[in-house]
């Protein structure tokens, strides 16, 4: 088969039946042709691929090392249509079938960066730890750097301070800064409300050229409604850089400061839409559906009675 014989009949399987290989050898030949190249960063429990110009677009496709549909599958799905429902701007997955002579899946979405074509993409992880490495008298140890007031403090070093030259215009940066930091403490709500615990500095970029610089759509939100999103090994963003404060005291913090933001995306996640949410999966086991929506059911309970000891104590002050 040529080139571009394998490609429409890539095109054909992921369009009409969800299979994306014939038989698993197959992506040898992807490979060799160029369509393929590794992705080495799906963790330990995936393989994963980038894939080139596929109904005319780049994709981004990891495959479990393990047989069946794991359940962080329907998890990716259902926190991307929570996402788009409370106007994030998000990725697209689809699960399907590694190929035909095989029991592995794979969840496919397109490769958000083709979309952004002459941007640089940095990492918040690589804008904190060029803040940090500037800053003798910040232990990093002693704090929590994947935090609200340490992601600032790091962006406006990015835009202003970086070499003593601005990077842009300072009202132009002043304006980025803020769309940035905003859509991260929206999105501080969105993990906490949807028990997201992997939300760590590596999982959000920057689009930047020379007329500015935007974030990147959210994506990898396979880890969410978890009932160890209280554990110590929760990496999400948090509001406080204090690293001594449990994820609840944490965002009784935030609400403090931005109480109708989260009553706002309260709303919109309430226990009704989440039934719809789930139901909305194709093939979600019924299960898992129970598991979902008893611990998030246990979880919005807490954040309401968060929410009305705050209103309380605020009405009698």
């Amino acid at each position: 088969m040529t080139k571009q014989e394998i490609i429409k009949n890539l095109q054909d399987n992921l369009n009409n039946n969800g299979v994306f290989l014939n038989k698993f050898r197959d992506i040898h030949n992807l490979m060799r042709l160029n369509i393929c190249s590794i992705n080495n960063k799906c963790g330990a429990h995936y393989y994963g691929y980038w894939v080139k110009n596929i109904n005319g677009l780049d994709w981004a496709l990891k495959v479990y090392n393990g047989e069946g549909v794991p359940k962080e599958f329907y998890y990716e799905l259902l926190s991307e249509r929570i996402a788009k429902a409370m106007f994030f701007e998000t990725i697209n997955s689809k699960i399907v079938k590694y190929s035909n002579d095989s029991n592995l899946y794979g969840i496919i979405s397109q490769d958000y960066r083709y979309t952004h074509q002459g941007y640089d993409i940095v990492t918040g992880r690589e804008i904190v730890e060029d803040y940090l490495d500037r800053r003798n008298d910040i232990n990093p140890e002693e704090i929590n750097v994947n935090s609200l007031p340490i992601i600032y403090e790091a962006l406006n070093y990015h835009f202003h301070k970086k070499d003593g030259l601005y990077r842009y215009e300072k009202m132009k940066a002043d304006n980025i800064i803020e769309n940035i930091f905003g859509e991260l403490a929206k999105r501080y709500v969105f993990n906490y409300i949807t028990m997201q615990k992997d939300f760590h500095l590596g999982n959000w970029e920057l689009f930047e050229n020379e007329q500015g610089a935007i974030i990147t759509p959210m994506y990898d939100m396979e880890l969410c409604f978890n009932r160890n999103f209280y554990d110590e090994r929760n990496t999400s963003l948090k509001a406080s850089a204090d690293k001594s404060l449990s994820y609840d005291e944490d965002f009784k913090l935030f609400y403090n400061l931005n109480g109708n933001l989260v009553k706002t995306m309260m709303y919109i996640l309430n226990p009704d839409n989440i039934v719809q949410y789930i139901n909305s999966i194709p093939g979600m086991p019924d299960e898992l559906k129970k598991d979902i929506l008893e611990t998030f059911l246990e979880h919005y309970e807490k954040i309401e009675t968060i929410i009305s000891e705050k209103e309380k104590n605020i009405s009698f002050s």
